[in-house]
């Protein structure tokens, strides 16, 4: 089967068509409770894999279904995924053991707009800060700053969720000036998050970061000489510019890592 059943022609395929013996297909319209697709994963035959829901559960319950009506290709009919949203699109936690409910919308091409919450799948991407359980309940865990991930059809979207490291988060974080709309974005997190940004480094360590970050490569000794002794209150702005200006290629060319 393939990733997240994005690929449902061929595993419409898989599950219909026989790939050798009778027994090799894995859906059984005379007696669809004895369909493979219900038996493996939910063990009630033996095989490589674990289970996966329970018998009677509604996933069960919702394939049984399926092959009760003729295994239908309906595809065609329910249109295609325009993109998935969740709500809320961020939780900042006030305290552990706090919970939020997801509520994950389906966006279809043709406008049509469905709650799927009860059939998405959710992840947590750091379970010390937040565990989600299959009904998309996130429950806080401990401080810190992860993700939970909705998923359903081929759509795919990452929540973020935090718990304040410290007590300058929000109304307590102190006022500190946004000289860029990048800058302005990362104030914001640290803010939800209550982490101090570090104090302005070094005019050696802003050359060295911008210099690997533009081009892949370290300052040259000359580069080091001629910026430590400029005393232009703009000098790091123009180094910016000047630096992402060189073609990465050119640069490597003049001064070759050996």
């Amino acid at each position: 089967m393939s990733l997240f059943g994005s690929e449902w022609e061929a595993d419409f395929a898989q599950l219909t068509q026989k790939k050798g013996g009778e027994d090799e297909i894995r859906v059984n319209g005379k007696e669809p409770q004895n369909s493979l697709v219900l038996l493996k994963p939910t063990l009630q035959m033996k095989h490589k894999g674990k289970e996966r829901f329970k018998k009677d559960s509604w996933q069960y319950n919702l394939i049984l279904k399926w092959i009760q009506g003729g295994v239908k290709d309906d595809a065609g009919k329910t249109g295609e995924l325009a993109r998935l949203e969740v709500l809320p699109a961020e939780i900042v936690f006030a305290r552990p053991g706090e919970s939020v409910q997801l509520r994950v919308l389906a966006h279809w091409a043709d406008g049509a707009v469905e709650d799927v919450t009860e059939i998405s799948r959710f992840k947590s991407n750091d379970e010390s800060v937040a565990n989600v359980a299959e009904t998309g309940l996130i429950s806080c865990t401990g401080k810190g700053d992860s993700h939970i991930v909705a998923s359903y059809d081929n759509g795919v979207a990452p929540i973020p969720v935090m718990l304040p490291v410290s007590e300058f988060a929000g109304g307590n974080f102190p006022a500190i000036a946004a000289r860029t709309k990048v800058d302005e974005l990362v104030l914001n997190k640290l803010r939800k998050v209550g982490v101090i940004p570090s104090e302005i480094c070094t005019d050696a360590d802003f050359l060295r970061r911008v210099s690997i970050d533009l081009t892949g490569t370290l300052p040259t000794p000359d580069e080091i000489t001629r910026f430590l002794a400029e005393t232009s209150a703009g000098k790091r702005s123009a180094k910016i510019e000047q630096t992402a200006s060189v073609p990465r290629l050119r640069r490597l060319l003049d001064h070759p890592i050996v």
